[in-house]
């Protein structure tokens, strides 16, 4: 096998994890976590 198409392989394989784990995430509690741990980090804080 060419390295090119191991590499497309790979994309391929990549993108389809991606999704799959995405399928998981609830987003909005993700996002909403995130936002709170940044209220709370003065180093944060700081560059907002």
């Amino acid at each position: 096998m060419k390295k090119k198409q191991q590499v497309e392989m790979d994309k391929e394989y990549a993108r389809k994890l991606h999704e799959e784990l995405n399928k998981y995430i609830n987003w909005d509690v993700a996002i909403d976590h995130v936002k709170q741990k940044a209220k709370e980090d003065p180093y944060v804080q700081r560059y907002q």
